[in-house]
């Protein structure tokens, strides 16, 4: 029975990719697995291991995909043309079972994904270049979302503006794009950061799925990315606001003063929308200098923002005072009064390394949440002290505040504590990023640093 391929339908395959299958090394055993007409070239060969024997209906994809891996650079372009559609099926004597059709796609990238990547990524951007089409953008991207690495994610954003604004506010178009970079992103936590490097070049109409995709893995390396972004449109300011609403104080923002300046600027914004977003993103954040301009949001006439402020304090402070913004200004001002007269105390009792004074500081401290911010930075130097109950001691107290201003502090005792202050440490950074990495410090290095 001969059966080919019919170019209408090469698209619409394309664009029907199932998930990849796990894939495993064996060893090379090149199967004749059908009769075809000979062409004596490697196109030939990869379809003679790609179709399955006569009769057989439950294939060894894995033992496919290695057979085909094995080939090596001789065969990368040709399982790149056959993988787009460009290579139409040979001649054959009988039936290929449809579900071996069907999982085709996944046994070529898989294949492809035992290459080198940076020639698998080169072969796939040079065979879209050759017929430029919507379709085959789309299926380029899909691709590179599975074939992964950082040389996919240079690929995808040297793709994506060659699809015109039209197309770009076409769901499918950014679902397919972003579904591709989440993708890569949540491959490996250093992925974020050049991730990051992408969204500042993109453009405006390309930037959400870049900003989305930074946010998807919810690592603390991707606060200052998405902060940075902040201030070349609206739409794109929009976007991210409600990125970083998702993390909350996961991320150190010490750095990003400028950043987190402009962003509490929003909260007097003419535009409702971007003032409750920018409102939301701060509280989450933990700014406690953005206190101010939310409970001015209160005596808005705007009964969405009021709703929106409210909700905002509360989620900062911990208190449901209502929406009058009168006792909101009154406990405020009781917080900094304490701050102002206890603060200086605190520092040193804390810088006493004495046990028990520490203790009562850390105690003192935790009960005015307003000023997490301030207790982790003055916790923080104890981590290096050479008492190892003040070290561990530090590491619960960070936890306890849930600053991410403490999440580099923590990270170093996590490399050079002893077994408790590392457990400990560990504990903490659980804690406030929500996260369980199982890599231990190579992993938490990554996800908090972004390296």
């Amino acid at each position: 029975m001969n059966r080919r391929v019919q170019p209408s339908f090469r698209i619409i395959s394309l664009l029907a990719l199932a998930v990849s299958c796990p894939a495993s090394v064996s060893a090379f055993q090149p199967p004749m697995s059908c009769e075809l007409v000979a062409r004596g070239d490697v196109t030939s060969t990869l379809w003679s291991i790609l179709l399955p024997p006569r009769g057989e209906t439950d294939p060894d994809l894995d033992r496919i995909a290695t057979s085909i891996a094995a080939l090596g650079a001789s065969g990368l372009d040709p399982t790149v043309a056959i993988l787009f559609g460009d290579e139409p099926e040979p001649d054959f004597t009988h039936a290929v079972h449809p579900w071996m059709i069907d999982r085709r796609q996944d046994i070529l990238v898989n294949a492809l994904k035992r290459l080198s990547n940076a020639d698998v990524v080169a072969a796939i951007r040079s065979r879209a270049a050759e017929q430029p089409s919507v379709d085959r953008t789309l299926f380029t991207a899909r691709v590179l979302g599975r074939i992964g690495g950082l040389n996919a994610i240079l690929a995808i954003e040297s793709l994506a503006p060659t699809l015109d604004g039209i197309q770009w506010q076409r769901p499918y178009v950014v679902n397919i794009f972003e579904e591709s970079l989440v993708a890569i992103a949540n491959e490996d936590p250093k992925h974020v950061k050049r991730l990051g490097e992408a969204l500042a070049r993109a453009e405006v109409r390309v930037a959400p799925v870049f900003a989305r995709a930074i946010a998807s893995p919810q690592k603390p390396s991707a606060v200052p990315l998405l902060l940075r972004a902040v201030g070349r449109d609206r739409d794109l300011d929009l976007c991210i606001m409600t990125e970083l609403a998702k993390f909350g104080d996961r991320g150190d923002t010490s750095g990003s003063t400028g950043e987190i300046s402009r962003l509490r600027s929003y909260c007097e914004s003419t535009d409702p929308g971007v003032r409750r977003c920018a409102a939301q993103a701060l509280a989450k954040l933990g700014d406690e200098d953005s206190l101010g301009p939310i409970i001015a949001m209160l005596d808005s006439r705007n009964a969405l923002t009021i709703q929106t402020a409210e909700k905002c304090l509360t989620t900062l402070t911990g208190l449901a005072l209502g929406r009058d913004s009168k006792p909101w200004n009154a406990w405020r001002e009781r917080e900094l009064e304490w701050f102002e007269t206890h603060h200086q105390r605190l520092l040193e009792e804390i810088a006493s390394n004495d046990v028990t004074r520490v203790a009562d500081a850390i105690r003192e401290f935790a009960g005015h949440r307003l000023f997490r911010h301030q207790a982790a930075e003055a916790i923080s130097p104890l981590i290096v002290q050479a008492d190892a109950e003040l070290q561990r001691q530090a590491c619960i107290a960070l936890g306890l505040f849930g600053s991410g201003g403490g999440l580099t502090p923590l990270l170093e005792r996590l490399e050079f504590g002893d077994d408790a202050v590392r457990a400990e440490a560990e504990k903490a950074l659980k804690k406030i990023t929500g996260l369980a990495i199982t890599a231990e410090l190579e992993g938490w290095r990554a996800a908090i640093l972004g390296a």
